[in-house]
């Protein structure tokens, strides 16, 4: 399974992304820790592949017929989008888990 698929399966059982309450239990700190490591490799994997299809095109955009440049336009447009709402999730996850450890002395 993806990581983009464990993070979206984990984010329904996780309300405090959304909340922004602390995790009351160790399965809650487990998850958030999950869910901002599953969004930071998504992140590195987007990131990676755009700017990969960033140098072919710099490269190439003279041989690639218009309208496939158009397309890879749109796709680059929604990858970022995605890679924003990613970010989102890991600063949320990291948040409350900083909020927490604040809370408990250092712990988590």
């Amino acid at each position: 399974m993806s990581q983009m698929c464990k993070l979206i399966k984990e984010l329904p059982s996780t309300p405090m992304i959304v909340t922004e309450e602390l995790p009351e239990t160790p399965e809650d700190i487990t998850r958030l820790l999950g869910i901002s490591s599953s969004a930071e490799s998504e992140i590195a994997a987007f990131t990676t592949g755009i700017a990969a299809i960033g140098n072919v095109l710099s490269q190439e955009a003279t041989s690639i017929p218009d309208e496939d440049i158009v397309n890879l336009g749109w796709l680059l447009s929604s990858l970022a989008s995605a890679v924003d709402g990613l970010r989102y999730i890991e600063t949320q996850a990291d948040s409350i888990l900083t909020r927490h450890k604040q809370a408990n002395g250092g712990e988590l």
